[in-house]
């Protein structure tokens, strides 16, 4: 796979042309691109004059810029890995000398391709690292689309060090070496994208389907230039250009899935356009679109645990849920620009993402601990009597839109650069649909459990059968709930870079800054009516089809009719009771602005490379959230604010031993910013159950800072290929968590739960990659490959004072050993690859009061196949198998033998097109 250990994609201009001091006092240009036999751009490229000893690197257009005379007879020479060293000689004449060059593969192939093999994203994948300054991985755009990856969280997992968590079988967040989610920002283009979800500043990477991109980077240790807050990495999400070949270009691919659970299909399909035109094509224009649905079945069981007594655990709650789900995910991309000379280039760009996940659930309940508990209980088998049993039907809408419009600019001035840019993004969760209609039975039978097999426990009610007699059943209640996010960022940057000597040593100076102003906007109503005025006309029976709601081997009854449901609950919503006071105390609004400056210098030592730079950024925070006096229904305004500076100081170095073995260093600082919700003076108080449960925020939380130490080797296998080994530390001071413990909330006994800063904390670990064609095979065996990375961390925070005698607890996200390895087979016009991916058990919820009930997700493996064939030079079609392992997902309390969650989302063959052009 096309996953590389990459140093700093969104770095990789390494000003050599500032080599000598010929370099500097000149002031013409010669500049081009240059290109494969297909017309896509080579980035990564080194661009060398060695009769000036001049060199740079190309962009991600493969667009290069180098000072040079303004006259004479020079020769450019390309090195590039996997295809042999080219030389074009070349006339200099007048101030700007430009030209195109295509580098040829050097061998014939069985086929020519005009979609980019393994083979070749492999190449641009390496050339940009061995020019690039940072440990970055990437993933090119033709490898995403060789996985069955629908989403940038899916697509992401297949990089080293990066596990995912996943919804409903689907990714969702992405944990970057072992850390949280909020560790890791996220950006399209270099636009820092806002968090849809109101509880965390992580992204939902499902919402971004993984067909619009071009390149995947995730930047592992930062420059001083980029954004502090990326304590794990920073991923940018780069899009197409039309400057990404040398014309029209189109491509286009669709096709349809069979999925095992219910015997459903997906679909999806991609679309991108562009076209460069002008005298001397200086204007690009580029739209793209994709559309992808998904219709799922799942099987999900989940058990509540707690202490029951007599050093015993028991499940307190058995919710068995079967899922009716659909996804759909629209995107769009559009760019203009104008490159009007060498190094110049005007642009305006946008991205909209929708991800809607549209379920019905049928859910059959069992209520332990409403009865009473029997002699003879262990730690696996119990039994009760007196118990309750509830059957509800929801309906639930979900839709996250993400929005990014950026314009801006990029200049040469003599044999310096200026950019700048404005950008404004948007992001939003709403909840169109948050409906339940509960069904309570009046039976209260003797039930019993056992768990002799956690997976597949044994319940007596599926002998006894009494949740079948819909007959007992009666009207408890219905629940609404609206949850609408709102937040949008402005964002504006300028960066300068001017070339100059120090002590006789090429150094470039950058320096500039970015602000940004972002707001935040949370609304919640909840509504519920237990009144006899609000029960459906007709009984539970009525609203039931003759389709049975099955879950594993556990017959459920019947499903009910969504149609029924929908029209009782657009019947019913409008006189459903407001929930108070949470229907005004869960509403806060936030706003954040930061201003970061920053100055370097990257000092050219020959075989060594340093950048030594340091950054500053200032945080204005404002949080505000409304008060309600039960007593006297007044509502009143809670106001928190804050504002504090930090420095970054940043030391990179790259040293090439050999041309084929490099190694790097950096030691760097870094900041993660408590999330909105945890900041602003909120108290919401839940009374669902018997306890009163109460969470607030906290304005206090102080930011989690990290001081980081990165090295790596990287050895270069010849014709291509890499050996690599990459070792982090992160020293984490006041790292931010969540505590739930006993005490009074307006005079009653309260589970209270509220943020706090545990003072220090550490991360760290090893990521080693190989990848490899076996070129050195005979015959038809050295179309064979490999890719292979696995990833061994350890993380650990002390926390400010003890829980249950427990002060060291592990850092939650962090899975101890994450590998993946594929074996692909490419020759002509075939392409298979077999892959699988691994990450091992990590900590989900920490339990301040019981380590046995610390919530854990289960390592899980995944085994997916891919295989296209090219039928005709611009067509070719494809197939991909996904999840053949059938592998659950278990959440599980402190030993696998409490498993709280267990599901299964079965395989997906998916079949389609592609075409080219």
């Amino acid at each position: 796979m096309l996953v590389l250990s990459t140093i700093g994609l969104a770095q990789t201009a390494k000003a050599q042309e500032a080599s000598t001091a010929a370099a500097l006092q000149a002031q013409a240009v010669l500049s081009g691109n240059i290109y494969d036999e297909a017309g896509s751009a080579l980035p990564g490229a080194r661009v060398i004059i060695p009769e000036l000893g001049v060199e740079t690197t190309t962009d991600l257009q493969g667009g290069f810029v180098l000072t040079a005379p303004e006259s004479g007879n020079v020769t450019v020479e390309v090195r590039y890995l996997g295809r042999p060293a080219f030389n074009q000689p070349v006339t200099l004449s007048g101030r700007s000398t430009s030209l195109n060059l295509v580098v040829p593969r050097g061998e014939e192939s069985d086929i020519v391709v005009t979609a980019a093999s393994i083979v070749d994203n492999t190449a641009r994948a390496l050339n940009q690292q061995r020019q690039a300054i940072n440990t970055t991985n990437v993933v090119s755009s033709d490898a995403i689309g060789r996985f069955p990856d629908p989403n940038i969280a899916e697509a992401l997992q297949r990089v080293a060090g990066i596990g995912i968590e996943r919804d409903q079988g689907e990714g969702r967040y992405i944990n970057v070496r072992g850390a949280p989610a909020d560790f890791t920002a996220v950006s399209i283009d270099g636009v820092t994208v806002t968090a849809p979800s109101p509880t965390t500043r992580a992204i939902d990477l499902d919402t971004i389907p993984s067909d619009i991109v071009a390149n995947l980077e995730v930047s592992k240790s930062l420059l001083p230039y980029q954004d502090a807050d990326s304590i794990a990495g920073a991923v940018n999400i780069a899009t197409r250009s039309a400057f990404d070949s040398r014309g029209f270009r189109l491509s286009a691919s669709a096709g349809l899935s069979h999925n095992q659970m219910g015997g459903t299909s997906d679909r999806r399909a991609a679309l991108s356009v562009s076209n460069r035109f002008g005298a001397e094509k200086q204007f690009g224009v580029l739209l793209s679109g994709s559309y992808s649905r998904t219709d799922r079945k799942l099987d999900n069981v989940e058990n509540a645990w707690a202490s029951i007594g007599n050093s015993l655990y028991g499940v307190t709650e058995t919710l068995f849920k079967d899922y009716d789900t659909k996804r759909e995910r629209i995107a769009a991309t559009g760019a203009l620009e104008w490159r009007p000379a060498p190094g110049s280039r005007l642009y305006l760009r946008g991205s909209y993402s929708r991800f809607e996940d549209n379920e019905f659930r049928n859910r059959l309940s069992i209520l332990w601990t409403e009865g009473t508990l029997q002699p003879g209980a262990t730690n696996t088998s119990a039994t009760y009597t007196n118990t309750r049993i509830e059957k509800q039907v929801r309906h639930r809408v979900q839709r996250n839109e993400i929005y990014t419009a950026t314009a801006g600019g990029e200049h040469r001035l003599g044999g310096g650069k200026i950019e700048y840019s404005g950008t404004y993004t948007k992001s939003e969760q709403t909840y169109p649909r948050r409906d339940e209609l509960l069904f309570r039975s009046t039976l209260r039978p003797r039930q019993s459990y056992d768990f002799a097999n956690p997976d597949n426990p044994d319940y007596s009610l599926f002998t006894t059968g009494e949740h079948l007699q819909v007959d007992r059943f009666a009207f408890r209640e219905n629940a609404y709930r609206a949850n609408d996010t709102f937040n949008d960022e402005w964002t504006f940057q300028t960066k300068v870079e001017f070339p100059s000597t120090f002590a006789g040593v090429p150094v470039t100076y950058s320096f500039g800054g970015r602000y940004r102003d972002r707001n935040v906007t949370a609304n919640e109503e909840r509504f519920r009516d237990r009144r006899a005025s609000a029960a459906p006309t007709g009984t539970l029976a009525s609203f039931l089809t003759d389709i049975e709601s099955t879950n594993f081997d556990y017959l459920l009854g019947n499903k009910f009719n969504p149609t029924l449901a929908d029209q009782y609950f657009d019947l019913t919503r409008p006189t459903s009771e407001r929930r108070m006071p949470q229907s005004i105390t869960a509403d806060y609004t936030g706003s954040e602005k930061i201003l970061g400056i920053f100055g370097m210098g990257q000092f050219d030592l020959g075989s060594t490379l340093v950048v030594a730079g340091v950054r500053y950024e200032t945080t204005d925070f404002r949080g505000a959230a409304p008060t309600f006096n039960e007593s006297t229904s007044a509502i009143g305004e809670a106001v928190a604010k804050s504002r504090y500076g930090r420095w970054f100081p940043n030391l990179t170095v790259r040293h090439n031993f050999t041309d084929n073995l490099i190694g790097r260093f950096a030691l760097t600082r870094a900041i993660n910013r408590p999330n909105f919700v945890d900041l602003v003076p909120r108290v919401v108080e839940n009374t669902d159950s018997a306890i009163v449960r109460v969470t607030s925020g906290n304005p206090l939380l102080r930011p989690t800072l990290s001081n980081n130490v990165d090295a790596g080797l990287e050895y270069y296998l010849q014709p291509l290929g890499m050996i690599s080994v990459n070792g982090f530390y992160k020293d984490l001071k006041d790292y931010r968590y969540t505590v739930t413990r006993n005490g009074t909330y307006l005079g009653a006994a309260a589970e209270l739960t509220r943020p706090e800063n545990a003072p220090e904390g550490h991360l760290y670990g090893v990521e080693v990659n190989w990848q490899q064609q076996f070129t050195f095979l005979p015959g038809l065996l050295s179309g064979f490959g490999v890719f292979a990375n696995y990833t061994w961390t350890e993380a650990e925070v002390k926390l400010a004072q003890p829980y249950a005698g427990r002060q060291i607890m592990p850092l939650p996200g962090n899975s101890k050993h994450s590998w993946n390895a594929a074996l692909f087979y490419e020759r002509g016009p075939l392409n298979l690859r077999v892959s699988y991916t691994k990450r091992s058990d990590y900590l989900n919820e920490i339990n301040a009061n019981d380590a046995n009930l610390d919530l854990y997700w289960e390592g899980r493996g995944q085994l997916d196949v891919t295989g296209s064939y090219q039928l005709l030079k611009n067509v070719g079609i494809f197939v991909e198998a996904k999840n053949l392992t059938n592998s659950p997902g278990v959440r599980y309390y402190g030993t696998r033998e409490r498993v709280y969650e267990y599901e299964k989302f079965g395989y997906t063959l998916f079949g389609g097109v592609r075409v080219k052009f």
